[in-house]
């Protein structure tokens, strides 16, 4: 992105083109227009229950709440 289209972004300030061009990238304001693989980082761990993971389940995989709770659970377990 150019510098320009950064400051038109914000015109009544000055604007950190560094910080203020990750801000747009992270926030997927902009078009990509090539990719660099950065591999897979965890960023956090929990432990939880049953319960806790189908609703998890359904909170992230809404086209599939309508899955019966053996569906989830065989689907979830596979994965390992």
């Amino acid at each position: 992105m150019h510098k320009d289209d950064l400051q038109n972004l914000n015109p009544d300030a000055k604007v950190d083109m560094v910080e203020w061009a990750k801000d747009t990238v992270t926030c997927e304001e902009c078009d990509e227009f090539s990719q660099e693989h950065m591999g897979e980082y965890i960023v956090d761990t929990t432990t939880i229950n049953e319960q806790e993971m189908l609703e998890l389940f359904d909170e992230e995989n809404d086209y599939l709440k309508d899955w019966s709770r053996e569906q989830k659970i065989d689907l979830v377990r596979k994965s390992l």
